[in-house]
């Protein structure tokens, strides 16, 4: 029993003087690692100290301004695009100068059709009109002539009647100016006076006859109804004064689009929404984006300050 507790008591001290030695121990290092002392780091003027190293930003050149769109939008003429997209349909054309009509292509070639214009005895055609001579008594007439048409004369039996302005007559040892004649009337330095003189007869004809001498009658022109036909050539059909072919053929079948949509790279697209674009700043690969900049980065190791 007393060699047991011995034991026991032996243990316990050896394990106390280890743990103290372990204390020790763990105490020098703390002590040795204060004792260094702490390392400082500078830069050269123009970088910044970043731990232990220098950095120095060089710029190179303004950033260049990179226009985008949204997802689903396309970029075109500075404006962002969204396309309704829709697949061909077969459309079935004509050549140029037919139009499709129940599935053909139909065209018209119109012509003026050949025409006839033909008149009845005694008429005789004249340009497109039917016409004929006749002959007519003119009407002898009383007129006032001077060499030509007197203006304001009027015709009174066999008479001629009409007026004439006359210069003033002077009167004898210059005491004055009367007009010629009493049935005168003064009219400031003239004097208007009736004049009546011998009617001349006057052989004449109407409605644009032509008076023909000998014998003393009119010859005129007289129009008749003229017959007008016409006439198509083998082929073609009369349709008032024209001449109309139709002809026939099969359209051609092309992949197509709806009324509104364009035919781009085998789709049929149109403009669905248009809205204005974004835009950012960018640099080329190896360089940094500051403000508007492109830099690059200058990195040395720090110096250590002693």
């Amino acid at each position: 029993m007393k060699k047991s507790i011995f034991l026991i008591i032996l243990l316990v001290f050896i394990v106390g003087c280890d743990i103290k030695n372990v204390n020790n121990i763990k105490e020098n290092n703390n002590e040795s690692k204060n004792s260094k002392t702490k390392i400082e780091y500078y830069c050269e003027d123009g970088y910044t100290l970043d731990v232990d190293q220098c950095v120095n930003k060089v710029y190179m050149n303004d950033a260049k301004i990179e226009l985008y769109c949204a997802s689903g939008y396309k970029l075109e003429n500075d404006k962002c695009v969204k396309y309704d997209t829709k697949d061909t349909i077969n459309i079935k054309t004509c050549d140029d100068g037919y139009k499709l009509v129940n599935n053909n292509c139909y065209r018209e070639q119109i012509i003026d059709a050949q025409k006839t214009i033909t008149c009845t005895d005694p008429y005789e055609l004249s340009g497109e009109s039917c016409v004929k001579t006749v002959h007519y008594q003119g009407v002898l007439e009383s007129r006032c002539e001077k060499g030509t048409k007197i203006p304001g004369a009027i015709v009174q039996d066999d008479k001629c009647q009409y007026e004439e302005l006359l210069d003033l007559v002077e009167l004898p040892g210059g005491v004055g100016k009367i007009c010629p004649s009493y049935y005168c009337t003064r009219e400031n330095d003239k004097c208007r006076c009736p004049v009546t003189v011998k009617a001349e007869l006057v052989y004449s004809c109407k409605n644009g006859g032509k008076l023909r001498y000998p014998p003393l009658d009119c010859v005129g022109e007289e129009y008749g109804t003229a017959s007008i036909s016409y006439k198509c050539n083998d082929g073609y059909e009369l349709s008032s004064d024209k001449c109309i072919k139709k002809e026939y053929k099969k359209p051609s079948t092309n992949k197509g689009c709806e009324n509104g949509y364009t035919l781009l790279n085998g789709k049929c697209v149109k403009i669905k929404e248009t809205k204005d674009h974004s835009s950012k700043y960018t640099c080329e690969d190896g360089l940094l984006l500051d403000d508007g900049k492109c830099y690059k980065e200058e990195i040395i190791e720090a110096k250590e300050r002693k």
